[in-house]
C-alpha cells in the first residue's frame, strides 16, 4: 500500500451559513478532477429528510 499526500479540507460553520452550498458549488466545479474527493455527508442531530441521520448515544 502507498501513502498518498494531500490536503483536507474541512467546512465548518453554524447551521444555515451556507455550509452546503459552498461543498456544492465545489463539487459541480471539481467533478472531473480525479485528485479532489468528497466524502458522503452524515447529519448527527435531528433526522431531516434531504440527509442520513446518525443517532448519537449519550
Amino acid at each position: 500500500m502507498t501513502s498518498a499526500r494531500g490536503h483536507l479540507v474541512l467546512v465548518v460553520g453554524p447551521s444555515v451559513a451556507g455550509k452546503d452550498t459552498l461543498i456544492d458549488f465545489a463539487r459541480a466545479q471539481l467533478q472531473s478532477d480525479p485528485d479532489f474527493h468528497f466524502a458522503r455527508r452524515v447529519i448527527t442531530v435531528v433526522h431531516h429528510s434531504d440527509f442520513d441521520s446518525l443517532e448519537v448515544a449519550g
